[in-house]
């Protein structure tokens, strides 16, 4: 949420993540390409998805397409194993890219620990569009190979 943006929570929470008709869209995704998307999950010890993030490669530069964990598992280290993995699969051997939203600073510096640097706005801003027809601002980030 970002008051000067004008995104409410609801906004936010409206994008239905966890739909049925999503999780079909993603799963018939991951199967046509052909092992160049590939999906990471965190589960609690009960079983409930806390997170995941999804990694995509390409033919000139890999892509970290998503990557989201739930508030209450954040700073715990579940994050950094999470994107270790991803990065893992991704290699080294093409730059890396990601997009993340402008204002979301705390993400923006952690990323750079990583050794992702700015490159200018996303291209793409259909992919950050709310159901409200809000649109969150986003900054693409690079890691050179």
């Amino acid at each position: 949420p970002n008051d000067e943006y004008g995104i409410a929570v609801e906004d936010i929470k409206a994008k239905d993540f966890t739909s049925p008709d999503r999780m079909e869209r993603w799963k018939n995704m991951v199967a046509e390409q052909n092992g160049k998307i590939h999906a990471f999950v965190v589960r609690n010890p009960t079983g409930k998805i806390v997170g995941f993030c999804t990694t995509e490669r390409g033919d000139l530069i890999n892509k970290l397409s998503a990557i989201y964990l739930l508030p209450e598992y954040q700073g715990k280290g579940v994050g950094k194993q999470l994107i270790e993995q991803a990065l893992s699969r991704l290699g080294n051997e093409k730059d890396i890219m990601l997009d993340v939203v402008t204002y979301n600073q705390r993400a923006i510096d952690w990323y750079k620990k990583l050794g992702f640097e700015e490159v200018g706005a996303t291209p793409d801003v259909e992919l950050a569009k709310l159901p409200s027809g809000k649109t969150m601002p986003e900054i693409r980030m690079v890691r050179s190979a």
